[in-house]
This record gives structure tokens, C-alpha cells and sequence, in this order.
């Protein structure tokens, strides 16, 4: 089955955001180490990834956990 390369990109680029939100959840590391760990070359794709699919960069991200966790 072919579904093309835009389709595999846009899957891989799911897989990736969705390990580096459960990552940032529950780690204290730092954003680059989590993007490197979820599969993205850098920083740069990993803010515009999150950005795209959440709304919301990694840091800001990062700092709503923080202050929810807080309350």
C-alpha cells in the first residue's frame, strides 16, 4: 500500500510530538534533549512541529505543566 510521502511525514511528525509531550510530562529535561529524543533533527522543527499541532511551543508548553502543576 502507497500513501506517499507527505502522508508518512505527517505521521512520523504525529509520533514524534506526541513522545515529546509525554516526555516533557514526565522528565525535567531540558527541550533540546527531548526533541533529540523523540526523533527531531533540532530545535527549530521541534517549535514549529508543537506549534503546528498543539498551538503552543515547547517552552510555553513546558511552563503551563509548571504552573498547573503549582495549583
Amino acid at each position: 500500500m502507497w500513501f506517499g510521502k507527505n502522508y508518512i511525514k505527517e505521521y512520523l511528525t504525529e509520533v514524534r510530538s506526541r513522545s515529546a509531550i509525554d516526555e516533557m510530562r514526565y522528565s525535567n529535561k531540558g527541550c533540546i534533549q527531548i526533541a533529540v529524543n523523540s526523533g527531531f533533527s533540532d530545535q527549530k522543527g521541534f517549535d514549529i512541529a508543537l506549534k503546528k499541532k498543539f498551538g503552543i511551543s515547547p517552552n510555553q508548553y513546558r511552563k503551563e505543566l509548571v504552573s498547573k502543576a503549582g495549583r
